[in-house]
């Protein structure tokens, strides 16, 4: 979905950037390090 969207807005998509973004971003929620980095204390999308 992520490269769909990105596709539609941009008409470029870096495939495997996307993939390492998604792969940081679930590494991150498996060890709960959200409230440490750059999102610590805000909330929405």
């Amino acid at each position: 979905m992520s490269i769909a969207l990105k596709w539609h807005y941009e008409q470029q998509v870096d495939a495997e950037e996307i993939v390492k973004e998604l792969q940081e971003n679930h590494r991150k929620t498996m060890k709960q390090e959200w409230e440490m980095g750059e999102y610590a204390g805000k909330l929405g999308f």
